[in-house]
């Protein structure tokens, strides 16, 4: 079961886990969000470290930035449903609170907790932040 929830959304887990019904149809708030400065961070990765070499760091990157936001999605009651490149999607269900407020509020938190992961560096330097 425990590789099985690796790719269930969190309240998906929550409510199999508490032998709840999945219901059809919710009401809530969906958050994109894109990480802003991706290509050109990806095209400073590849010419300072090459392309092998730069993909395993930009997944090292990657892997700290999403730990980061799936903390802060999940803090607000949100579930993260997907991933696409540097793009996530999360889902606040109003079953949980009032999603609106949240999902307006989320953005800030991520940028907060995002900050210290702003200033990445690599061979050639600063990058971000």
């Amino acid at each position: 079961m425990n590789n099985l929830t690796t790719y269930l959304p969190q309240d998906r887990r929550r409510a199999l886990a508490q032998g709840e019904n999945l219901p059809s149809r919710s009401h809530g708030s969906v958050l994109f969000a894109d990480i802003s400065g991706f290509t050109p961070f990806t095209e400073a990765l590849r010419h300072a470290y090459g392309s092998r070499r730069g993909a395993e760091e930009l997944t090292k990157h990657l892997d700290a930035v999403y730990t980061t936001l799936i903390a802060a999605v999940e803090r607000y009651g949100g579930s993260v449903i997907g991933f696409s490149g540097d793009a996530i999607t999360c889902w606040l269900d109003e079953k949980d609170g009032a999603a609106p407020p949240r999902a307006v509020a989320l953005p800030s938190l991520c940028k907060r907790r995002c900050w210290r992961l702003s200033r990445l560096r690599c061979r050639t330097g600063k990058w971000g932040g």
